[in-house]
């Protein structure tokens, strides 16, 4: 088969070299092409190459290319378009993204210049593209994955390694960061050597998708993804799905980047010290097994800090908060002797269902009839700190 590239570079501004963070993933667009991405962000920006070769597509038969970003998610749903119409007659396309004309808003949606312009360090972005062809109908070929970036600087130090020997298949190497961005925290996942794949552990991926297209690699089959999952005790019972859209591994040696924000993780997750742990579940579905069927998960838990240790002291100071009636038939009253900024109530899935704002009193009365029977937690902000205090609904 003819190989043909194509190099899309997408730069923000010229790269500090001595400090990136680099990601590669494969990908298969439909049945036209074959694609590599490539990411290497750094404190000014990220380029992104993308190399496709002909699978029944024609590279001379492109009319244009779009690129697409997402925040936050790994997934091509709810991507935001920042280009179209490039060229790829020429075999490159240098693209500038550097926030001057393409940020997000909190609907993810393009707003313009935020007035920022270097690429924040911790801030997590999945790229992807579509490739459109040059015929009667302008047929779109798109990623079937993102690649993501992040800029995570050489000098910075992981707040945790884990090593967690799953199974012969698969050795993770998890790093924790807690302290790039104050909002939220950032797993970054890859594999190392395994007793089965002890020179290329990711050729797992490979032998997962000829398993489940019948021998043919098709980098779009997803063959190895995750489900995040929290708990308040270094234990994986009793613990929380919070991950509803899976971020899948990609087909080389890639890294995936599970980015959440620290305000959404369950009261309940969280002990004494702040802390929350981590685990995950690995679908790695084959001709036998169904599509969703998780195979493989973590033996260890990974401890991620949240909030202050000095949380327990706030406790501490706030103990005289207390809740009535608990358990309720609906009317809770909260009453402390501390004045009470807002109280904010969360569901065990971690949703916020409740909020009062702007009390401005050391009493207040939460109103849960409308609300089903079952546990809550009641995160209280008073002048001198924040408690939390679970809530029975009969």
């Amino acid at each position: 088969m003819k190989k043909h590239y194509i190099i899309f570079v997408l730069a923000m501004i010229p790269l500090a070299l001595h400090s990136q963070t680099v990601n590669t993933v494969k990908d298969t667009l439909s049945v036209a092409f074959f694609a590599d991405y490539t990411t290497i962000a750094t404190s000014s920006g990220v380029t992104l190459t993308l190399s496709l070769s002909e699978n029944e597509g024609n590279i001379a038969d492109i009319q244009g290319v779009e690129i697409y970003r997402n925040f936050k998610y790994n997934r091509i749903k709810d991507r935001v378009r920042i280009a179209t119409g490039l060229s790829g007659s020429s075999g490159t396309v240098v693209f500038s993204d550097n926030f001057s004309e393409y940020t997000r808003n909190e609907s993810n949606m393009v707003s313009g210049y935020d007035g920022s312009g270097a690429y924040p360090v911790g801030e997590v972005a999945s790229y992807s593209v579509a490739v459109i062809m040059n015929d009667t109908d302008n047929t779109k070929f798109s990623s079937s994955r993102t690649i993501q970036s992040v800029y995570i600087p050489n000098f910075t130090t992981p707040d945790a390694n884990i090593i967690d020997d799953v199974n012969a298949d698969m050795k993770l190497w998890t790093r924790v960061y807690t302290n790039l961005n104050e909002e939220y925290a950032i797993l970054a996942i890859g594999l190392q050597p395994s007793t089965t794949y002890p020179n290329n552990p990711y050729k797992l991926y490979q032998d997962a998708i000829i398993a489940r297209t019948g021998g043919d690699i098709d980098w779009s089959a997803q063959p190895c993804y995750t489900d995040v999952y929290f708990s308040s005790a270094a234990t994986l019972d009793g613990r929380v799905k919070m991950l509803n859209d899976p971020t899948a591994f990609g087909g080389s040696p890639s890294v995936i980047y599970h980015r959440f924000d620290k305000a959404d993780i369950p009261v309940g997750q969280i002990d004494t010290e702040g802390k929350t742990y981590v685990s995950l579940k690995f679908a790695r579905p084959n001709a036998t097994q169904p599509a969703n069927g998780f195979t493989y998960g973590s033996t260890l838990t990974i401890p991620v800090q949240i909030t202050s240790s000095t949380a327990s002291v706030n406790d501490k100071v706030l103990a005289n908060f207390s809740v009535y009636p608990n358990p309720s038939n609906g009317t809770v009253n909260i009453k402390g002797d501390k004045l009470i900024e807002e109280v904010k109530v969360y569901n065990i899935m971690g949703k916020s269902i409740l909020t009062q704002n702007n009390v401005n009193n050391n009493s207040t009365i939460m109103d849960f009839t409308n609300n089903a029977s079952g546990i809550y937690f009641a995160k209280i902000k008073t002048e001198v700190g924040t408690t939390t205090r679970k809530i029975i609904i009969k």
